[in-house]
């Protein structure tokens, strides 16, 4: 519950300070250093309520119903800085099961930088896993990662095909063990009508064993439909479908489904 509390007290602020840094353009100048100006491009958050904690390795870490909220704060040369926490109903605040494990609060604060080399877009960075699960003798996390992707448009439909590579190193505790996962997908977006957007992706991932499960390919399909409220606002559902290609012993075929509200400060 503090996790919750956290969250929604960071984007207040964030909301609150933001018109006070506006600026004629798109770059919010925050201070300057003997390096040069360091300027706010972006200031965006959203919170997504998820029927379930359906994690990126295929597995439902959490059956119960899971509020995932997110802020994220982009400067100039692309370096980035990202908070995201994820609290369960079994916290109280909407009565979840007590017959399941209980995974507890995750805050993940990230730091990464992305930009373009040789005509091909990168996004690379690291992040730290703050896993409070009070049942069990659990470490935290750090996450490397790379990304690489390239962007295409036909009309008004864009496709991203990417490959993404992530190594995982515990911190401390019996679990997670250190693992990597490769990815291999794509995503597609654009306009629907009116004020609606869509986007769809899907990949292939191999997991070595990351977070102590077994080895193996998984494949990954998401979607959401889009409705903007204002330019800077939207509210939105969205859809997660993971199932097990070979190997990934201990996970199945799972679904999930969520309804956001985003916005841009």
């Amino acid at each position: 519950m503090k996790s919750l509390f956290t969250t929604v007290a960071i984007l207040a602020t964030i909301s609150a300070v933001s018109p006070a840094f506006a600026q004629e353009g798109s770059q919010l100048d925050v201070f300057a250093t003997p390096y040069g100006t360091i300027s706010v491009t972006d200031v965006s958050g959203d919170c997504t309520f998820w029927s379930q904690y359906h994690g990126s390795n295929g597995s439902v870490f959490d059956p119960d119903a899971s509020l995932q909220c997110s802020a994220t704060v982009s400067v100039n040369d692309g370096w980035y800085g990202n908070l995201w926490v994820a609290t369960d109903s079994k916290d109280g605040w909407m009565g979840g099961s007590e017959d399941v494990v209980d995974f507890g609060d995750e805050i993940d604060l990230t730091g990464g930088k992305t930009g373009t080399l040789a005509e091909v877009d990168y996004d690379i960075g690291v992040s730290y896993f703050y896993i409070d699960r009070p049942t069990a003798d659990d470490g935290d996390v750090i996450q490397l990662y790379a990304k690489l992707s390239k962007s295409f448009t036909w009309g008004d439909t864009t496709v991203t095909p990417y490959v993404k590579l992530e190594q995982y190193l515990p911190t401390n505790g019996d679990l997670p063990l250190d693992g990597r996962m490769v990815r291999i997908g794509a995503d597609v977006g654009g306009p629907l009508f009116g004020d609606f957007s869509y986007s769809v992706g899907g990949e292939i991932f191999h997991d070595d064993g990351a977070f102590g499960f077994d080895p193996g390919v998984l494949a990954f399909l998401n979607g959401k439909v889009a409705f903007a409220t204002s330019d800077r606002s939207s509210v939105a559902v969205l859809v997660k479908y993971s199932t097990p290609i070979s190997g990934a012993e201990g996970r199945q075929e799972e679904l999930s489904f969520a309804a956001q509200v985003a916005t841009k400060f």
